[in-house]
């Protein structure tokens, strides 16, 4: 459990709609992956993306990817989204 990113997960209400089917043909899906790889071939991730205050360590280690890919992304993210 040190050595991974921990994500809470929770079963659906009853009342939700159930997730769609993916559709192997639909084009959106290959929209995606065009722009995915688009992505991939320029992105620059940082060494070291700023980290939120208290990650310290193996649990900063595990999240800096992340973190550099959200970043990357243009993503804005709050500290209390990260926790150890």
């Amino acid at each position: 459990m040190h050595r991974a990113v921990v994500i809470s997960m929770q079963r659906h209400a009853q009342n939700t709609a159930p997730l769609e089917q993916l559709d192997e043909h639909d084009p959106r899906l290959a929209a995606s992956r065009v722009e995915i790889q688009k992505w991939a071939a320029t992105c620059t991730l940082a060494r070291e993306p700023e980290m939120p205050p208290g990650l310290h360590n193996r649990a900063a280690d595990n999240w800096r990817v992340l973190l550099a890919i959200a970043d990357d992304l243009g993503h804005s993210r709050s500290c209390a989204d990260v926790q150890r």
